[in-house]
């Protein structure tokens, strides 16, 4: 056989080749296989963005809210639920909230510690601290009640400073705060924020 070439597509294979180190019918499989597996990995993401374009949308009728239903266990399942986005009206976000602790030693001093404020902080602080206020944001809620011993001992080997010689802490009190958002367009000052202690852990001097 004249030394030679066939043609692939754009890939030439020399003939000398075919029939010892290389087979044609193999590398034509291969090239099969890598087009499958692009095709399904487009696919893939197309269905992710559905889903989540699905997930995070406002309510636009009966269709759309079977098929929430229909992909929520999906979704938490796969850790992939966003939550709930009071971003689209009607139901936009009202209200603003945080959580604060105070740290109190056995002589009496307490230590201060609060949340991020994200109406004090600049666009890239936010961006950096979005995680944190969102945990939170939910954390102060009595649905997640369940954490709030291990908040309050986090906080405690966190913000009690270990060194200072005679001072042991003795409590940690979780508190929420909130204030209402006035409307846009009304010229009246913030309200007044409210706050409630929700957890209390006693630790032995």
């Amino acid at each position: 056989m004249k030394h030679g070439a066939f043609c692939l597509g754009q890939i030439r294979l020399p003939s000398h080749r075919i029939g010892s180190s290389f087979s044609l019918v193999a590398w034509t499989g291969k090239l099969q296989n890598a087009d499958m597996c692009r095709k399904t990995a487009n696919l893939f993401i197309v269905i992710m963005l559905v889903i989540m374009l699905l997930d995070g949308m406002p309510s636009a009728g009966v269709m759309h809210d079977r098929a929430k239903q229909w992909i929520d266990p999906w979704l938490d399942a796969s850790g992939l639920w966003q939550g709930h986005w009071a971003l689209f009206a009607p139901d936009v976000l009202k209200r603003n909230a945080r959580v604060s602790a105070e740290l109190e030693d056995t002589n009496g001093i307490s230590l201060h510690w609060q949340s991020p404020r994200f109406h004090d902080l600049s666009i890239f602080e936010r961006f950096r601290a979005f995680r944190e206020g969102e945990f939170f944001d939910n954390i102060r809620n009595n649905d997640f009640s369940g954490a709030w011993d291990s908040v309050a001992s986090y906080l405690a080997r966190t913000e009690f400073p270990a060194d200072l010689a005679g001072h042991k802490l003795m409590r940690v009190r979780l508190r929420r705060h909130w204030w209402d958002i006035p409307a846009p367009g009304q010229e009246i000052p913030p309200p007044d924020e409210q706050w409630h202690q929700f957890y209390v852990k006693e630790f032995q001097p």
